[in-house]
């Protein structure tokens, strides 16, 4: 399981970030922990996905779906 960084990311907005460390494997399920937004129709969804094996890390998108930014981390959990 590998818990990463803190983000902040403004409204309506995209963004693809590099995971890795961590104690990742090439087999990980992922979920957004959302610590804070300043409106409750705002969230987060996690697209786009794309694997490398050697050495493993992860490509993954996140997009701000609302006019808030929020703060957030990506978890991971070995399956």
């Amino acid at each position: 399981m590998a818990l990463f960084p803190v983000q902040t990311q403004n409204g309506n907005t995209s963004s693809t970030s590099t995971y890795s460390g961590g104690g990742i494997t090439n087999h990980e399920a992922w979920a957004c922990q959302l610590n804070s937004t300043g409106n409750n129709n705002t969230g987060a969804y996690i697209s786009g996905i794309t694997v490398f094996i050697n050495p493993t890390r992860y490509n993954v998108t996140t997009t701000v779906e609302g006019p808030a930014a929020i703060s957030f981390q990506l978890n991971s959990n070995g399956v």
